[in-house]
């Protein structure tokens, strides 16, 4: 274990899953199972500026340390990204989104990769980062192993106390 390297920390990092999809919540829980100390909390669109923010009826939830927000089904992701940036409680967790893959859409000339989107607004309204979900189980828990790696044990994250065991 390295110096910068977390997964012995005393406290688990509370990571929020932002999703409406059952299957990309099994997923995410699998993907992120093994290797560092997450505590994952899994919270509808319209639910997850409350639990972020703590209000009723999650005046008890965590502070999140990191959010996860699946923008692949109906979720207002400019919206929620913009109310998170207002809210300086909220603004300084980071927030990663989980998109589209561009295999998973085709490509035109007006979008040669196949997005069908702009990243950009994503990073514009204060992403941290933005993921391509790939549509292969085993390479989505290498994507999630490799959030969890960087993000968890090697970042330092707000609202989680550091201290080793």
């Amino acid at each position: 274990m390295t110096p910068t390297d977390r997964r012995d920390s005393i406290e688990p990092a509370t990571v929020v899953l932002v999703s409406e999809s059952p299957d990309m919540r099994q997923r995410t829980r699998e993907g992120l199972a093994d290797g560092c100390p997450i505590d994952l909390h899994v919270v509808a669109a319209d639910e997850a500026l409350a639990f972020l923010d703590r209000r009723d009826p999650f005046a008890d939830a965590p502070l999140a340390s990191l959010v996860l927000l699946d923008v692949r089904g109906r979720v207002d992701e400019i919206g929620f990204l913009e109310a998170t940036a207002d809210e300086p409680s909220l603004g300084r967790i980071p927030v990663l989104v989980l998109g589209e893959s561009p295999a998973d859409r085709p490509s035109s000339d007006a979008d040669p990769e196949g997005t069908g989107l702009d990243v950009g607004q994503y990073y514009d309204r204060y992403a941290n980062a933005y993921v391509p979900v790939p549509p292969d189980r085993d390479a989505f828990a290498d994507v999630m192993d490799r959030i969890a790696r960087f993000w968890v044990s090697t970042a330092r994250l707000p609202n989680r106390n550091d201290r080793r065991r």
